[in-house]
């Protein structure tokens, strides 16, 4: 499936974040699910493919975009549940970051927040959004 314009803006802004926020990473292990990186597409964790991974020795990143269409549904939800369980179980630092239209943020943190409740996990994570990162 294709993605739309606004969902790949927001992948493109998840990567600009993380580089932003963790100068010490290496950009080429960088995994992005954007039309123009195919050949270096994230892996599949649990059946669901995550927009930004990055990993390597003991620091893990998996980064998700979603437009307001796709923020509130329960594939979203099984699929940040996913991505919270692999950075609660990681044996390191882990960040989990999600990106959305700037009108969503809080309803994003939200979301993340009850679903680290939940399922009794915590971890760190960030909700980008294009105003924070101008």
């Amino acid at each position: 499936m294709g993605e739309s314009a606004e969902h790949i803006k927001l992948v493109h802004l998840l990567e600009k974040n993380v580089l932003k926020d963790n100068k010490n990473i290496n950009s080429s292990l960088i995994f992005i699910d954007t039309p123009e990186s195919r050949n270096n597409c994230p892996p599949t964790i649990n059946g669901y493919k995550p927009d930004l991974y990055y990993q390597f020795e003991k620091f893990l990143i998996i980064g998700e975009a979603k437009t307001r269409n796709d923020l509130d549904n329960i594939h979203t939800r099984k699929q940040i549940e996913t991505y919270i369980l692999m950075c609660s179980n990681f044996e390191g630092n882990s960040l989990f970051y999600l990106a959305v239209p700037w009108k969503d943020s809080n309803f994003a943190y939200n979301t993340v927040k009850k679903i680290m409740k939940d399922l009794g996990a915590s971890i760190i994570f960030k909700v980008v959004d294009e105003i924070q990162s101008l």
